[in-house]
C-alpha cells in the first residue's frame, strides 16, 4: 500500500504538502504587506490603527485555518493508509474485508490479528499527536480539549511542549506546528507499519 507522505528531507520541498505550507505563509506576508500599504492610503489616522489590528486578526485567522486543514489533509491521508493496510491483510488472512472505522479497532485489529503493536512503531507519537489536532480542529473548533481518563485524548507531553502550539484556553496555533515533521514521520510510520505487517 503506497502512502503520499515523503520521508527524503531532499524531496520534502517539492512534495504537495510542502507546496500548501508555503502558500499559506506567501499568503499570510502578502496579506501583512497589503494591510501596511492600504492603512496608510485610505483609512482615516483616527481608525487606522483598529483597523490594523483586525485586519491582521484576520490574516492570522486565515493563516491557522489553511495550517488546521493541512493537518485535517495529513491525518486524512495517515486514516486512508491504515485502513488500506487493514484491507489488505485481512485479504492475506481470508477473513472478510471490511476495515475498522476508530482508530483504537485499527489498533487492536493489528495488534490481535497481525501482533504488531503499533503504538510500539517508532514515530507513532507524532502520529497519534496529527490524530488529535485533526479531531481537535473538526470537533473542538481548535481547541485542544484532553480527558485525564481517556489517554487516546492526550497529545504527548513533550510534543506539546516542543511545538508551543497552545494559547490561551488551549487554543490551537496550527500555523507554527513544524509541518515538515509531521509529515515526514507520518511517511516513517507508514514504512515501518507496511515493513511490519
Amino acid at each position: 500500500m503506497h502512502h503520499r507522505f515523503v520521508t527524503d528531507e531532499r524531496l520534502y520541498e517539492f512534495s504537495m504538502w510542502n507546496r500548501w505550507e508555503e502558500r499559506s505563509r506567501v499568503g499570510r506576508s502578502s496579506d501583512e504587506e497589503r494591510i501596511q500599504e492600504e492603512a496608510y492610503l485610505g483609512i482615516a489616522s483616527d481608525v487606522r490603527e483598529a483597523w490594523i489590528e483586525d485586519e491582521m486578526w484576520i490574516a492570522k485567522l486565515l493563516s491557522n485555518s489553511m495550517h488546521a486543514s493541512l493537518v485535517v489533509a495529513i491525518w486524512s491521508e495517515m486514516e486512508h493508509f491504515l485502513k488500506g493496510r487493514v484491507e489488505e491483510c485481512q485479504l492475506r488472512l481470508g477473513q472478510t474485508v471490511g476495515s475498522p472505522f476508530k482508530f483504537h479497532e485499527i489498533r487492536a485489529l493489528f495488534q490481535n490479528e497481525l501482533s504488531v503493536n503499533i503504538t510500539a512503531l517508532p514515530d507513532f507519537i507524532t502520529v497519534d499527536a496529527v490524530r488529535i489536532l485533526n479531531n481537535s480542529c473538526k470537533h473542538n473548533d481548535g481547541v485542544y480539549c484532553p480527558e485525564p481518563h481517556k489517554p487516546h485524548t492526550i497529545i504527548n507531553p513533550t510534543l506539546l511542549a516542543q511545538w508551543g502550539v497552545l494559547g490561551p484556553s488551549n487554543r490551537i496555533d496550527y500555523s507554527i506546528l513544524p509541518c515538515r515533521n509531521l509529515v515526514m514521520a507520518c511517511g516513517h510510520f507508514a514504512d515501518r507499519l507496511s515493513a511490519a505487517t
